[in-house]
C-alpha cells in the first residue's frame, strides 16, 4: 500500500463522514450563551467549538459513523489515481460549481435545523459553516469526476451480450414494452386495489366540488372535467366508489404505457441492459409511484404526461439531428405538450419557451412547414382553450397570489422577526396587500399558504396593489437582507439541498413524500360525497405503508425520494452535455429545470408531488448523454419498415 495516499485517503474518510453526520445532527444554536459573546475571540470561540464538540459526541458519533469513514478512505484510496488523471478535476467551471453546491447545501441545512442562517453570528460558525461547505464540494466535485468519466466510456452503452436469459427475461427483452407495461400496472396493483376507490386528499374534493358547484380553474378546469365525468359514470349507477375507480384505472393504465416507453426508448438508444432494467424497477417498484397510482389527485396524470412530453421533445431532437423527423413524432409532441398544460397550470411555463426553441431549431433544419404547424398549432389551442372557458363558461380564474410564494413569505418574516422595527407607514402598506395583523403569528417557513390567504387581492385594482407593495418589499429588501434571504431559502431549500425528509403531515399534509392515505378533506368540501375503503384490506395499507416508510431507510436507494438528488444530478448531466458542446440536446434539460424553478417558487417547501414530473422524465434523459445515440433512430427505422 502506498503510504502517503493511505494517510490522505484516511483523512478524507474522516473528513466527509463528519461532514455527512453533521447534516444528520446538526450543531444546535448555544441558547445558553448571549450571542453579543460570539465576537469575543479566541476565548468565547475555544469555549463554543469545545461546546459542539461536546454536543456532537454526545448525539452519538459512533461505529456507522466509523464505518462509513472507512468505507469512504477505501474508496478514495481506489479512485485517487483515476481523479488525478482526470482533465473535470482542474476545470475551473466544475470547481465553482462543487463550491455553489456546497453554498446552497450548508444554508439549506441550517435553515432545516435551526431556521436561521447562523454562519455571521460568530468566527467558530463562521469557521464551521465553510469546513461543510467545502466538505460537501468536494463530494459534489469528486462524484462529477467519476461520473463524467463514466460517461466519456460509454460505459452506459455497450452492445446486449450473448448471456442465457431465463424465459421470463426472453420473452420480456422480445416484448420489452408490453412485458414492462404489464410489469409495472401488475407492481401497482397493490396499491390500487387495497385502496380502493382510491385515496382522496383536499384538492381531490376541491375538484369535485368545483366540478358539480363553482368551476374554477385553481385546479385546471380540463383536469377537472376528467375526473368529474368519470365521477358521473359511476354517480349516474348509484355508486360514487366506482365513478373514482374508473378515473384511477384509466389514468393508470395510460401512465404505465409511457413508462413502458421511456424503458424501451433507453433500450433503442443502446443503453445498457441493466440501465434499463433498473429503470423499469425504478417505475414498479419505488413506493412513490405505487402510491400515487392510487391516489385521485391531478399530479399523478400530470407526471407522467409530462415524462410522455419529455420522450417526445427527445425524439424530435434526435430524428431532426438524424434528418427523418417524422409525423407521429410531431403529433406526439404537440398532443403531450397540451395534454400536460391542460392538467398542470405550471406546465406551460415549460413547455412554451421550449417550443418557441424547438420551432427555431426546425427552422434552422429546413423541416417541412406542416410539421412546425402541427406543433405550434397544439401549444397555441392552450391558451384558445383556456380563454375560451374563462371568457364564454364561466370558469373562475386561477388566482394570483399563487406566484407570489417566496415574497409573501419575505414579507411575513420581516414582521415576525422587526415587527417593531417598522414605522406605521410602512405597516399600513403591507396591510393594504396582506393581513398586516396576523402575519407573524400565521408565517410558516416551510409553507406560504397560510400567508396567501390572507391576500387582499381578487379585485381590478390588484395591478395597482400590487405595484405599491412591491415598492415597499424592495425598501425591506435593502434594509433586511439576511431576512429575505432566510425567508426565501426556508421556502424551498427541500429541492436543492440534501436535507432529513421533512416529516409526514408537514406543510398541511404536502410536504416530503407523503403516502396520502385520507379518504376526506378537512373543509367542508367532502359533506356530499360517499366515499369509503373496504375494511378486509386494511391489513394490507398498512403493510404498504410501512414499505414505503422502510424504503426510506434504505441506503443510496432513499435518494429516490430525495427532490435534491434529481436536481443536481440533472445539473451534472447538463454541465457535461455544455462541455460536450451539444447545445442542442440541453432542451430537455431546460425544461424539466424550468419546473424545478416552478417548485422552488411554490407555496410548499420539499413537496415531493409538485417535483414528481421531474423525477418521473429522470431516466429518460439518459439517451442524450451516451455516445451511440444513431442507434435508437437506426433501430426505430428499421422496425417501422419491418
Amino acid at each position: 500500500m502506498n503510504t502517503k495516499k493511505s494517510i490522505l485517503s484516511l483523512i478524507g474518510g474522516v473528513y466527509i463522514s463528519l461532514v455527512f453526520y453533521i447534516s444528520i445532527i446538526f450543531p444546535p444554536l448555544a441558547s445558553d450563551m448571549p450571542l453579543a459573546a460570539f465576537d469575543a475571540w479566541p476565548q468565547t470561540t475555544v469555549a463554543l467549538f469545545l461546546y459542539h464538540v461536546r454536543v456532537a459526541l454526545d448525539a452519538g458519533y459512533g461505529i456507522s459513523q466509523s464505518i462509513t469513514a472507512l468505507l469512504i478512505a477505501l474508496f478514495l484510496y481506489n479512485t485517487l489515481d483515476q481523479l488525478k488523471k482526470s482533465s473535470y478535476l482542474y476545470k475551473k467551471s466544475l470547481i465553482v460549481l462543487s463550491m455553489i453546491f456546497g453554498c446552497v447545501n450548508v444554508l439549506g441545512l441550517c435553515m432545516y435545523w435551526l431556521d436561521c442562517i447562523p454562519m455571521f453570528f460568530s468566527i467558530i460558525w463562521l469557521i464551521g459553516s465553510l469546513m461543510l461547505i467545502f466538505g460537501w464540494a468536494c463530494v459534489f466535485l469528486i462524484l462529477a469526476c467519476l461520473f463524467f468519466e463514466a460517461l466519456d466510456k460509454d460505459c452506459l452503452c455497450i452492445k446486449h451480450d450473448n448471456v442465457c436469459l431465463p424465459w421470463t427475461m426472453r420473452w420480456t427483452e422480445k416484448h420489452l414494452f408490453w412485458g414492462c407495461f404489464f410489469i409495472i400496472l401488475f407492481a401497482w396493483l397493490p396499491w390500487i386495489i387495497s385502496y380502493y376507490p382510491a385515496s382522496m386528499d383536499n384538492d381531490v374534493f376541491n375538484q369535485l366540488y368545483s366540478w358539480m358547484y363553482e368551476p374554477n380553474n385553481h385546479h385546471p378546469w380540463f383536469s377537472t372535467c376528467i375526473l368529474g365525468i368519470c365521477f358521473n359514470i359511476g354517480s349516474s349507477i348509484g355508486n360514487d366508489n366506482l365513478g373514482i375507480f374508473i378515473y384511477v384505472m384509466c389514468r393508470d393504465v395510460i401512465l404505465a404505457l409511457i413508462y413502458a416507453k421511456c424503458v424501451e426508448l433507453q433500450k433503442e438508444f443502446g443503453l445498457k441492459r441493466g440501465v434499463y432494467y433498473a429503470t423499469l424497477l425504478f417505475y414498479a417498484i419505488t413506493p412513490v409511484w405505487g402510491a400515487y397510482a392510487k391516489h385521485a389527485f391531478k399530479d399523478t396524470f400530470s407526471t407522467g404526461l409530462f415524462c410522455l412530453y419529455i420522450i417526445s421533445l427527445i425524439l424530435a431532437i434526435q430524428q431532426v439531428k438524424n434528418g427523418i423527423l417524422k409525423n407521429q413524432t410531431c403529433f406526439l409532441y404537440g398532443g403531450s405538450s397540451l395534454l400536460v398544460s391542460l392538467f398542470r397550470n405550471n406546465c406551460i411555463f415549460a413547455v412554451f419557451p421550449i417550443t418557441l426553441m424547438l420551432v427555431v431549431y426546425l427552422i434552422k433544419k429546413k423541416q417541412a412547414i406542416y410539421k412546425i404547424t402541427v406543433i405550434v398549432f397544439c401549444v397555441i389551442t392552450y391558451f384558445v382553450y383556456n380563454y375560451y372557458v374563462v371568457n364564454y363558461q364561466n370558469v373562475i380564474p386561477g388566482s394570483k397570489v399563487e406566484a407570489l410564494s417566496i415574497p409573501f413569505q419575505q414579507t411575513a418574516r420581516t414582521v415576525r422577526d422587526h415587527g417593531n422595527e417598522l414605522s406605521e407607514e410602512e405597516k399600513n402598506d403591507i396591510n393594504k396587500v396582506l393581513q398586516y395583523n396576523e402575519l407573524a403569528e400565521v408565517y410558516d417557513p416551510i409553507l406560504s399558504d397560510n400567508v396567501k390567504w390572507r391576500a387582499k387581492l381578487g379585485g381590478d385594482n390588484d395591478i395597482s396593489i400590487l405595484s405599491g407593495y412591491f415598492k415597499i418589499w424592495f425598501q425591506l429588501l435593502l434594509r433586511y437582507p439576511a431576512t429575505y434571504v432566510e425567508a426565501a431559502i426556508g421556502q424551498s431549500y427541500g429541492y436543492y439541498a440534501f436535507t432529513p425528509n421533512l416529516p409526514e403531515g408537514a406543510g398541511f399534509w404536502n410536504s416530503g413524500m407523503t403516502i396520502f392515505d385520507a379518504l376526506g378533506c378537512a373543509g367542508g368540501f367532502d359533506d356530499n360525497f360517499e366515499f369509503h375503503y373496504t375494511d378486509k384490506l386494511g391489513e394490507i395499507r398498512q403493510v404498504l405503508h410501512m414499505w414505503a416508510k422502510v424504503w426510506d431507510k434504505i441506503p443510496i436507494i432513499c435518494l429516490t425520494d430525495i427532490c435534491a438528488f434529481y436536481t443536481w444530478s440533472i445539473v451534472m448531466l447538463f454541465y457535461y452535455l455544455i462541455s460536450k458542446r451539444r447545445f442542442w440536446m440541453l432542451l430537455p434539460f431546460i425544461a424539466i429545470g424550468i419546473i424545478i424553478l416552478t417548485c422552488i417558487a411554490s407555496p410548499v417547501n420539499d413537496c415531493f408531488r409538485y417535483f414528481s414530473p421531474v423525477a418521473a422524465s429522470y431516466p429518460a434523459l439518459y439517451v442524450l448523454v451516451q455516445n451511440n445515440k444513431s442507434m435508437a433512430i437506426e433501430q426505430d427505422s428499421l422496425k417501422n419498415n419491418a
